[in-house]
């Protein structure tokens, strides 16, 4: 498929597969800044890097037993915001 970027879009980090450091699983959104015929200008941060956050949990209910997850660590913030808040705000 052949992609016609436009500035201001966020595209999968997986368009940039063959740029060092890109891979083909890489679905984290970049941002594309600036074009021209040579070079694209991305900003990889999250698309809320330049916004202020906060956030507030509340325990509902406690889970009973315990479950083994073989020493994998959730990190909440990052479930919460690594799949697609922020990507509606319009670049400047």
């Amino acid at each position: 498929m052949i992609v016609m970027p436009a500035t201001g879009r966020f595209y999968p980090r997986n368009l940039l597969e063959g740029v060092a450091d890109f891979f083909a699983q890489d679905r984290r959104p970049f941002r594309l800044l600036a074009q021209d015929e040579q070079q694209l200008t991305i900003d990889l941060n999250h698309p809320w890097a330049r916004c202020a956050g906060n956030f507030q949990a509340r325990v509902i209910e406690p889970l009973s037993g315990y479950a083994e997850h073989g020493g994998r660590c959730i990190d909440l913030g990052e479930e919460l915001t690594s799949r697609g808040p922020g990507m509606q705000a319009a670049h400047e």
